[in-house]
C-alpha cells in the first residue's frame, strides 16, 4: 500500500529542493498522502476559477442581471380589468415586448389571462396598459395572485423572464 510511503526516492529521481539536489537514496519529503492533499486542493482552486470565469462570462453575454418584477395592488378595485402599474428591473437590452400572465395561486385554473406590451427600454409600465381578468376572490376571502412576465426579442423568443405575488385584498 502507498498511503504514507515517501512518493519517491532520489535515486529513482533526482529532486531539487531548492538548495541543491539531494544525495542518492534520500527519501523526498513528499508522501503520497501529502501529494494526493495537493492535488486535490490544487483541483478544487481550478474548479473554483473555473466556475467564477463562467458565472462572470454568463452575466457579461446575458447584457444584465436576473431580471426583476414588482406590483402593487394598493388602491385597486376587486373585478378590475384594468392592469396594475408594474416596475421592472435588468430587462434584456434585446427586449422587444413583454408578456405579463397572472394566475390565482389558490385557483390556478381560473383564466385570469394577461396581455403584450411593446417595451421601449423604461422599467415602469403603467396601470391599464393591457385589460384582463382581475381579481375578485369570493366575498372575505384573500387570494394570493402571481404575475409572470417574460421578456421578448423581436421574433418572439422569451430571453427574460420574472415572477412576482401579492395577495388581495391587502389587508
Amino acid at each position: 500500500m502507498l498511503r504514507g510511503r515517501p512518493l519517491h526516492r532520489a535515486q529513482d529521481l533526482d529532486v531539487a529542493d531548492g538548495v541543491g539536489s539531494r544525495r542518492r537514496g534520500e527519501v523526498a519529503r513528499t508522501t503520497t498522502d501529502e501529494y494526493i492533499a495537493g492535488a486535490i486542493v490544487e483541483d478544487k482552486q481550478m474548479l473554483l476559477r473555473v466556475l467564477v470565469v463562467v458565472a462572470a462570462v454568463g452575466a457579461v453575454s446575458s447584457g444584465a442581471g436576473a431580471m426583476s418584477l414588482k406590483f402593487s395592488w394598493a388602491g385597486y378595485r376587486a373585478c378590475s380589468t384594468r392592469s396594475p402599474a408594474f416596475t421592472l428591473s435588468d430587462v434584456p437590452t434585446e427586449t422587444a415586448q413583454l408578456a405579463f400572465r397572472m394566475i390565482d395561486r389558490e385557483v390556478p385554473t381560473y383564466p385570469h389571462g394577461g396581455g403584450t406590451v411593446p417595451y421601449h427600454g423604461k422599467g415602469e409600465i403603467p396601470a391599464g396598459a393591457f385589460l384582463y381578468k382581475g381579481p375578485c376572490p369570493p366575498s372575505g376571502q384573500q387570494h394570493a395572485y402571481e404575475w409572470t412576465v417574460q421578456a421578448l426579442d423581436r421574433n418572439g423568443k422569451a430571453i427574460g423572464s420574472a415572477t412576482a405575488a401579492e395577495k388581495f385584498p391587502s389587508r
